[in-house]
């Protein structure tokens, strides 16, 4: 028993030795690991304060890149604004000059236009003003003598109208006129007569005669007067009238187809 117990022990010891020396190299591999790591890890800690500070320089120098391009885009803006309002002038003065140049073309055909007119004229240009003021005056006084010549005609045409209507009426009461005093000629005759009641119809009217109720009528018969006739009733083409036996000559009849007249003519 003995002697397997020392077997085993010496085993044991001989493996805890052999694990031990395993361990060992394993433990001086991971130190030399650790070691290399470490430096590594410096390194990189190194590498990583270096590249923080670039960072930093460059996130500082990023903002002041950002601050510069502001200051450029603002200078940028107002440069554009500048150039913008630039040519907004220069296009103005090139209106303007275009416009000068059409008026000083224009002057100089006027001043051809005026110099043809001038010609044979033997008037100073330095008098030119005081001569167009002179002709102005003259212009001025003509026209108010035109106004007032235009005045006198307007008055003298509406008194031409006036006269020209006056002579209308007058015309027209000419013509009236003619026609009552042609009326007033007209010869009426008695067309029918009645004896009991003294009363006679005479084919003068208001349409064909001057006859009114005032109307004296004259009864003739072969040139001679037999009497009168009193109105009693007008129609348009007869008229009613008694007989006025006061002034009814002796012996005498009034009959159809006797020839009566007015006593007085009317003028209007």
């Amino acid at each position: 028993m003995k002697a397997i117990f020392y077997i085993l022990s010496i085993l044991v010891i001989g493996a805890s030795t052999y694990f031990s020396f395993v361990n060992k190299a394993k433990l001086e591999d991971e130190m030399s690991t650790f070691k290399k790591t470490e430096g590594t890890n410096q390194n990189v800690s190194a590498a990583i304060k270096t590249t923080q500070k670039n960072l930093d320089d460059t996130t500082e120098a990023l903002g002041g890149a950002k601050k510069v391009n502001a200051e450029l885009s603002s200078t940028k803006e107002n440069e554009e604004a500048k150039a913008r309002s630039t040519m907004a002038a220069i296009e103005k003065y090139e209106a303007e000059i275009e416009d000068h140049d059409a008026k000083l073309v224009e002057f100089e055909e006027l001043q051809k236009r005026v110099e043809d007119m001038m010609k044979g004229i033997n008037i100073p240009v330095a008098q030119l003003p005081d001569e167009i003021e002179k002709l102005d005056n003259k212009r001025k006084a003509l026209q108010k003598e035109f106004e007032e010549l235009e005045i006198i005609i307007m008055g003298l045409t509406k008194n031409v109208s006036t006269n020209r209507e006056e002579l209308g009426r007058q015309g027209e009461r000419l013509v009236e006129m003619r026609q009552r005093i042609a009326r007033n000629a007209m010869k009426g005759r008695i067309t029918a007569v009645d004896p009991v009641w003294g009363f006679v119809v005479v084919n003068l009217g208001q349409k064909n005669s001057n006859i009114d109720a005032q109307s004296d009528l004259l009864v003739y018969r072969d040139g001679k007067f037999l009497g009168r006739l009193d109105i009693q009733s007008i129609e348009p083409t007869q008229s009613i009238s008694d007989i006025d036996l006061k002034n009814l000559r002796p012996g005498q009849r009034i009959c159809p187809g006797d020839t009566v007249i007015l006593a007085k003519t009317a003028g209007r």
